[in-house]
């Protein structure tokens, strides 16, 4: 049985991925390509197209909400750039993800200081546990 992008919101596991995207974003980074991955082997959507756009949601709203930034790996000076991409360019750079020959370490999100404030917040929480 296979999994659509909005049964996957509906159950919260949308939710879910997004605070471990943001957690690894604000302690390293997140690759892009592990997202389309982790949807297709670990959250049952097995339809690529869906897979592609199911990560380009996750990341589309991540940076648009100013929790995490795009980047790429720095050429003058320092470990990344920040870039940016227009959605048609997002999406297109995902659906690469689908060819075993393309790099899946070029691309990232890294966490905004709106994303490390939540990071803190959750990490304050979860002590209270």
């Amino acid at each position: 049985m296979s999994n659509s992008y909005n049964d996957l919101v509906k159950t919260g596991t949308i939710g879910c991925m997004k605070a471990d995207i943001l957690l690894e974003a604000e302690r390293d980074l997140f690759y892009i390509a592990h997202i389309r991955k982790d949807i297709v082997e670990n959250r049952g959507i097995k339809d690529a197209e869906e897979a592609i756009r199911g990560t380009f949601q996750i990341v589309n709203e991540l940076i648009s909400q100013n929790y995490c930034s795009l980047a790429t790996w720095g050429k003058v000076k320092g470990p990344f750039e920040m870039i940016r991409l227009s959605q048609e360019e997002l999406l297109l750079r995902i659906a690469q993800y689908n060819n075993s020959d393309v790099n899946p370490f070029d691309i990232f999100l890294i966490a905004t200081e709106k994303g490390k404030e939540w990071v803190s917040r959750y990490e304050n929480l979860i002590k209270e546990l």
